[in-house]
């Protein structure tokens, strides 16, 4: 071989081992230094290649270069990609609420916590509303959703399976993690797969693929799932084929029904996304149902029956982020959403949606949008005619209030909408007589408000309705002064009789004293 051919390949070799050794540097695992430990025992321990014990020396700051010297009680740290599969340590990234982990060795259950590291046959499970981010060994991701259980890197896969879990029960979403249930095999094609497994409450295993592709396995048989399908493993039975996954809530091109009055969202309604805040109180979100072809060559076409969505995930957070969800369930589509229903306190919150076919196959979630929480009905204060006021001369008349800003007013269903500030000035023709106004104020979540009263219109201030208010005016006037002066004359005579009563006692205290 030419010199200069060995040249390029030394130096392909060369920049080749520098990548390797700068892929390992980025990741590391601390090993805790046993009783009568040695480089060497260690290497012969971890190291999938013991010869490699210098590199050791490498990362870690040690008085001698020794491999036999019996090492004191310390922390090694070392590139994760030179240990054995079956011994990398898994870390955790985020625990969120109720998240425990069990030992390999132990029947207990602990708290699990952020930058804990896992190991083979440690079990993590999550609670209500819970969910624990684990990274393996090489940035590989996995996340155990709501009320689940995992077992990190079984045993028996130890040594073909290396970064996975088996899943007992619930859900995980992974990224380039192998799962294993007990119906199904899933392993992703690339690192950067991005895929769900979820075990239904009959043991069947449901796979869905975000990004990439994944291979299923089930009783033998070996199913290529794509981005945006998913396959179904029930038990004792090979992975169905492939099926479409329902589409992401943006592809919503129809806006809800019955949902109300609801606040302009127009960026939302020109991209086709169906606008959240209609949701806010009693939102019926409408999907459409439509069926798209199988992958090319698979020889499927999705059944439009079968794609035929039925349910939606929703989820409620604190924060535009899963780690502060207080809130989430799946609705059948045809139901009446009513956020003040779920029983969350009045406040600023975000949501999501997912869909969910009949199959339980689901999509991926859309975008958080900020939603208002309001079971309160808004304050509504008419300046006039105020409660004073029993007979108007102009036609129409001006009904002037204040309620929440941009509620919807109605005055004897007839809707108007309040100005940004709440205040409202809006014209009403009058029959003449008796006028009732019915005045409801409605604010964007579906509270309501009401107020209720008569007013009389008459067109001249001499007409009947006048004569009739000003003779009982004059009534109440004369009945008033008639209770006035008995008063009066009550007071007097009860006045003189204390007089009289007064000059009696003194009489007759005299007479005793002449008597005396």
């Amino acid at each position: 071989m030419p010199k200069k051919h060995l040249a390029f390949f030394a130096s392909l070799a060369f920049f080749a081992s520098l990548a390797f050794c700068q892929q390992e540097s980025r990741y590391f695992q601390n090993i805790t230094v046993e009783a009568g430990d040695t480089i060497w025992s260690i290497s012969q321990r971890y190291l999938k290649d013991p010869r490699r014990w210098p590199e050791i020396l490498k990362y870690n700051n040690l008085p001698g270069s020794d491999p036999t010297v019996t090492l004191a009680g310390q922390t090694l740290k070392i590139p994760v990609l030179l240990i054995k599969e079956e011994l990398r340590a898994a870390k955790v990234i985020e625990a969120v609420n109720n998240t425990q982990c069990r030992r390999k060795e132990s029947v207990d259950w602990t708290s699990l916590k952020k930058s804990q590291e896992l190991y083979q046959e440690d079990g993590v499970r999550t609670g209500e509303l819970s969910r624990a981010a684990i990274r393996f060994a090489v940035g590989e991701d996995l996340v155990l959703e709501s009320n689940s259980f995992a077992v990190i890197r079984p045993e028996r896969l130890a040594k073909d399976f290396g970064r996975g879990v088996s899943l007992v029960g619930g859900s995980v979403q992974s990224r380039g993690v192998r799962v294993l249930t007990q119906t199904a095999r899933v392993t992703p094609k690339t690192k950067e797969t991005a895929y769900r497994a979820r075990i239904r409450e009959d043991l069947a295993t449901v796979v869905e693929v975000f990004k990439g592709a994944a291979d299923v396995e089930g009783k033998g048989a070996v199913v290529l799932v794509r981005q945006g399908f998913g396959t179904e493993v029930p038990v004792g039975q090979a992975p169905s084929a492939p099926m479409v996954l329902p589409p992401m809530p943006q592809a919503i091109a129809s806006a809800p029904s019955g949902s109300g009055p609801a606040p302009a969202d127009a960026d939302a309604t020109k991209t086709g996304e169906a606008p959240y805040a209609a949701m806010l109180a009693k939102g019926e979100i409408k999907f459409p149902q439509t069926s798209a072809p199988g992958p090319r060559g698979s020889g499927y076409a999705a059944d439009e029956a079968e794609l035929k969505i039925s349910y939606y995930k929703i989820q409620i957070a604190r924060q535009p982020d899963a780690a502060s969800v207080v809130w989430e369930s799946s609705l059948p589509v045809y139901k009446t959403f009513a956020l003040k229903e779920t029983g969350i306190k009045d406040g600023v919150y975000y949501l999501r949606l997912a869909l969910r076919d009949r199959l339980g196959l689901e999509g991926s979630f859309g975008e958080w949008k900020k939603i208002e929480i309001d079971s309160q009905p808004p304050s509504i204060e008419i300046f006039y005619p105020h409660a004073g006021v029993r007979l108007v001369k102009n036609n129409p008349m001006e009904i002037t209030g204040k309620t929440e800003k941009n509620a919807f007013v109605s005055i004897n269903e007839k809707e108007f909408r309040a100005g940004p500030d709440g205040n409202f000035n809006i014209p009403l023709y009058l029959k003449t007589g008796k006028n009732t106004l019915k005045i409801v104020s409605s604010d964007l979540s579906g509270n309501n408000a009401e107020q209720s009263f008569d007013v009389f219109y008459e067109t001249s201030e001499y007409g009947p309705l006048a004569d009739a208010y000003a003779a009982q005016d004059k009534s109440r006037s004369l009945v008033k002064a008639g209770e006035d002066k008995k008063s009066a004359a009550g007071v007097e005579k009860i006045a003189q009789s204390g007089v009289g009563a007064v000059a009696a006692v003194i009489i007759i205290g005299i007479v005793v004293l002449l008597i005396l």
